[in-house]
């Protein structure tokens, strides 16, 4: 489709870009255009902050300029962390095992009661 005008063809590529699509009402005067366009900006502005928020619940904290520095240091300490966050693992998994076992002998006891 070519637009008449530079206006529309800017209305056009807004609404395109913010995906709002091109409904059966829409804006007639320049001003109109404009205020479409500023309101479409708006829009896009909020979900931008929205998602930004969203983002920042996930608490991820860049690195540090020092581990970018010095990367063999902080390999090293990956290194050191992976064997005790393994044996924690370790220790979670034996307890729930062991949690699991009493949860599974009561609920044969619990049958044995109900025959």
């Amino acid at each position: 489709m070519v637009w008449k005008t530079a206006n529309r063809t800017a209305m056009a590529g807004h609404v395109t870009l913010t995906t709002v699509g091109y409904g059966d009402i829409v804006p007639k005067t320049t001003a109109g255009r404009l205020c479409g366009v500023a309101i479409m900006i708006t829009g896009v502005a909020v979900l931008g902050v929205l998602a930004g928020s969203l983002a920042s619940l996930f608490n991820v904290e860049p690195t540090s300029g020092a581990e970018e520095a010095d990367p063999a240091a902080a390999a090293a300490d990956t290194e050191r962390s992976v064997p005790a966050e393994l044996a924690m693992l370790q220790t979670q998994l034996r307890e729930v095992e062991r949690r699991l076992g009493q949860l599974a002998d009561v609920i044969s006891v619990r049958r044995g009661e109900a025959d």
